[in-house]
């Protein structure tokens, strides 16, 4: 009981400290020491354990967060960042945003996914949500569109070629590199697009099945040039649509699930079948028993791929 004690001690001061280093361009350990009101030595602890996860600096007795990782200190154009060290869910958080805001937190308690599931958010990833807007004839190719954006962004400038499984996983290696959550409001002629992305970057995933960036690459990744090119290509989203059967020859390409035996859990229960197609609107199609259904995410709880 006493370690699990200790466990929750030590984030708490974690989070405190990186509340008090993400507005700090540097600050002497002496006054941060002060204000988290621990000794020199009870602070070092804590941030020796917190350089494991992010790029925490240390130079004459000073304490940063690297510019390449603290988003904070990014300032993309046309874009308002709001970084929060703590958040219940940057997707809830997003809803009272105006428009072409991306929310990122550190830590996420009520972190969620598609169907109310949770999402582990630990310190250490990039979990982080986008409002913007897109016309109401390009809205059906979101699914589309976003988690293409995410492995090329990977392969592009990580060398990492991770694929898609359908509805919303990034895999590398069948282990979920990231997840991906869209939802929409109506706006006269047009969509409001919340689009939630949970990314495991320098963290530790706790959920078997799960792996992070930093254990692919074999090292800890600078989370701000990753979270730059995400703002940048979704802030280029409508220019991607323009061309939907091209997209989604791309996405088809990318797609682990493509011609897979899989099995689906809907609310009426569990089909198997193969997946042979997903349609320009996202949906999946299978082959159960010589008969093609289609299924749209919103029916489908859960998919497994079963071969």
């Amino acid at each position: 009981m006493r370690c699990d004690i200790l466990f929750i001690d030590r984030n708490i001061l974690a989070v405190k400290t990186l509340e008090i280093l993400k507005n700090t361009i540097e600050i002497p350990i002496q006054n941060l020491a002060g204000y988290t009101g621990v000794s020199i030595d009870e602070l070092n602890s804590v941030l020796k354990e917190l350089a494991k996860y992010y790029f925490i600096e240390f130079s004459n007795n000073r304490v940063s967060w690297s510019r390449a990782d603290n988003p904070s200190l990014i300032k993309p154009w046309g874009w308002n960042i709001v970084h929060e060290i703590i958040l219940g869910s940057t997707q809830e958080y997003i809803r009272g945003c105006s428009l072409w805001t991306v929310v990122v937190a550190e830590l996420q308690i009520y972190g969620r996914g598609r169907h109310g599931k949770k999402w582990y958010s630990n310190l250490g990833g990039l979990w982080c949500s986008f409002r913007l807007t897109i016309r109401s004839d390009n809205i059906n190719y979101l699914p589309l569109a976003v988690p293409l954006i995410i492995v090329n962004i990977l392969n592009r400038y990580y060398g990492i070629n991770a694929l898609i499984k359908w509805p919303n996983d990034i895999i590398y290696g069948n282990k979920k590199l990231a997840g991906l959550i869209i939802e929409a409001e109506a706006l006269h002629n047009m969509f409001i697009a919340n689009i939630g992305i949970g990314f495991n970057v320098n963290n530790n995933p706790p959920i078997p099945g799960s792996i992070s960036l930093r254990n692919i690459v074999g090292y800890k990744i600078p989370r701000n040039g990753l979270l730059s090119q995400l703002i940048g290509w979704i802030g280029r989203l409508e220019k991607l649509l323009i061309e939907p059967r091209k997209l989604v020859d791309e996405y088809l390409a990318k797609l682990s699930t493509l011609n897979r035996m899989v099995q689906v859990k809907t609310s009426s229960g569990t089909i198997i079948g193969r997946a042979v197609n997903v349609n320009e609107y996202g949906e999946l199609v299978m082959r159960v028993n010589g008969e093609e259904k289609i299924f749209t995410a919103d029916e489908v709880i859960e998919l497994r791929h079963i071969d």
